[in-house]
């Protein structure tokens, strides 16, 4: 899609193709404050997330759903066929859905996730520690480290899908990151060695 067309439609925001492991997948578009558009129908439109909340207050990232044609990208598909049965399961099932086109697979990403394929790749942007020496990482090793980097939320806010508010971080890095509730003041990383709790 032309960056004309957007523009006439969302003014000044800029938005960028989505892509997942670095493929892009067609028909949607990802803003640098996480809004998805969706062009598949002639109805372009953009998404609306709808976050769930766990007891602790903590709202869980919120899943995008996108229908992918196999034909358009089969690239895509040739290490995992996401959804390939999913009417085969006892669920759909009993409430009788036939899939209309066996082409057509729904692929799921995480909002954040989105965002940050598409605007802060991880070969362009990598994480803190990783900067100085991630030119120079073997390429095997490279692929080991994006198959586990998780993205924090610097504000902690689940919402706040900004590219300014993300990064990329570990496991460990975010659990120190993440906020125990209202009040609660975010306790920046350390190394264990620095950390006095270890």
């Amino acid at each position: 899609m032309e960056d004309n067309f957007l523009s006439s439609i969302f003014g000044e925001s800029e938005f960028r193709p989505v892509k997942k492991n670095g493929i892009t997948i067609p028909h949607y578009f990802v803003s640098k404050d996480g809004r998805i558009l969706s062009t598949k129908t002639k109805k372009h439109k953009i998404l609306d997330p709808k976050y769930t909340q766990t007891m602790e207050g903590y709202k869980k990232p919120h899943l995008i759903g996108m229908r992918v044609d196999k034909r358009e990208v089969p690239e895509l598909f040739r290490e995992y066929d996401y959804g390939a049965n999913y009417t085969d399961t006892d669920h759909w099932k009993k409430k009788k859905v036939k899939r209309t086109n066996k082409n057509v697979r729904s692929v799921q990403m995480q909002y954040h996730r989105v965002v940050m394929e598409a605007w802060k790749p991880i070969d362009e942007y990598p994480p803190d520690r990783l900067k100085d020496c991630w030119n120079i990482i073997p390429p095997e090793a490279k692929q080991f480290i994006k198959e586990c980097v998780i993205i924090d939320h610097e504000d902690s806010d689940t919402r706040n899908n900004h590219v300014d508010n993300l990064r990329w971080c570990t496991h460990l890095e975010n659990q120190h990151d993440r906020k125990g509730g209202k009040g609660h003041r975010r306790k920046k990383y350390q190394k264990r060695g620095q950390d006095p709790r270890y």
